[in-house]
């Protein structure tokens, strides 16, 4: 997964997901049933979590 997947990625509700709250200057998007959590200046990945239809 690229910058450019990570732009174009869905912001998601952590709560809503049941995932961690990301840490400051981190937040979580959805692209193609993954929930990834990055930096959000740079798109740097930290995490991620296949959806497994939660």
């Amino acid at each position: 997964m690229g910058y450019n997947d990570w732009s174009g990625a869905q912001p998601v509700d952590y709560h809503q997901h049941h995932l961690r709250k990301p840490p400051r200057g981190y937040e979580w998007r959805e692209s193609n049933g993954q929930y990834i959590l990055a930096a959000v200046a740079t798109g740097v990945i930290a995490s991620i979590i296949l959806n497994s239809g939660r």
